[in-house]
């Protein structure tokens, strides 16, 4: 197929067309052309871009020929098709300008080569590019289903024995258990130190009954001074006990002085004249 540049009157016998290539114009604001279908039937030919709407007047120029628009909008042209590019089938240069005539074509325009006619066999492939540079990484994609549960693995060794846990809380007491048996009487235990010696005293210190050794004085009204001679508890000191008689006042040991012959003195209180008994046990 071959391309023709004249432009002057060129005839074309047309079978039907497809575009091939196009050179974009400097500014995002000139126009641009996209595609270029013919119409042999209609004897037009469709022309899709951007940028038709801008300084006026627009200008086409087919193979050199200027053509005026027969419809136009900011992003379709429909241009009729010469008969001298319908008789003579090949490829042709489309420029597409706006604001001057552009037979210079040097700026505010776009050029578009457009095949009309049979098309040739398709050609060798050409030689393999080259790589291009590697692209900016994705964003990472969604995250996949969950696959299926892998088979168990074997059981692993047992481990060391961790370290002993914290002593629980005390559990709550059990049920009080039933009454054992009673157990066997055990054996009679010595005899107890028993009194060698007792007197019993009235109030103003006179005695009633009992050892004429043991001597009491009365020093003040429920204060008594007692005196036991040595030997009375054998060669052992005595321990006294006074016991108050019609009263529940107990004595209160003032002094007690044993001189080591195991004899001793004491002074008492009652706090108030009191018939009361003295024992005496030897100290064991």
């Amino acid at each position: 197929m071959k391309r023709c540049f004249n432009r002057g009157v060129v005839s074309c016998a047309v079978a039907w067309a497809v575009l091939t290539g196009m050179t974009v114009h400097a500014s995002d604001r000139d126009p641009t052309i996209t595609s270029a279908i013919p119409n042999l039937a209609a004897r037009t030919l469709t022309v899709t871009g951007s940028g038709f709407d801008g300084r006026k007047p627009l200008h086409v120029l087919l193979n050199g020929l200027a053509l005026t628009a027969l419809s136009e909008s900011p992003t379709e042209l429909v241009i009729p098709l010469p008969q001298t590019v319908l008789d003579n089938p090949g490829t042709f240069l489309l420029v597409v300008g706006r604001g001057r005539e552009h037979r210079g074509r040097d700026d505010d325009f776009a050029e578009f080569d457009v095949t009309i006619g049979a098309v040739g066999p398709q050609g060798p492939a050409g030689p393999r590019g080259a790589t291009g540079a590697t692209g900016p990484m994705g964003s990472t994609g969604p995250t996949g289903a969950t696959g299926p549960a892998g088979a168990a693995g074997a059981t692993g060794g047992r481990g060391a024995t961790g370290p002993a846990g914290p002593a629980g809380a005390t559990g709550a007491t059990g049920a009080t258990g039933a009454t054992g048996a009673t157990g066997a009487t055990g054996a009679t235990g010595p005899s107890g130190p028993s009194d060698v010696s007792a007197a019993i005293y009235f109030g103003d210190g006179s005695r009633f009954d009992g050892n004429a050794a043991i001597l009491v004085a009365r020093t003040a009204p429920g204060t008594y001074n007692i005196t036991v001679p040595a030997g009375t508890c054998g060669l052992s000191n005595c321990v006294p006990t006074l016991q108050p008689i019609l009263s529940s006042t107990p004595a209160t040991i003032v002094a007690l002085v044993y001189p080591g012959d195991s004899s001793f003195t004491m002074t008492v209180s009652f706090g108030a004249d009191t018939i009361f008994a003295i024992h005496l046990m030897p100290a064991r």
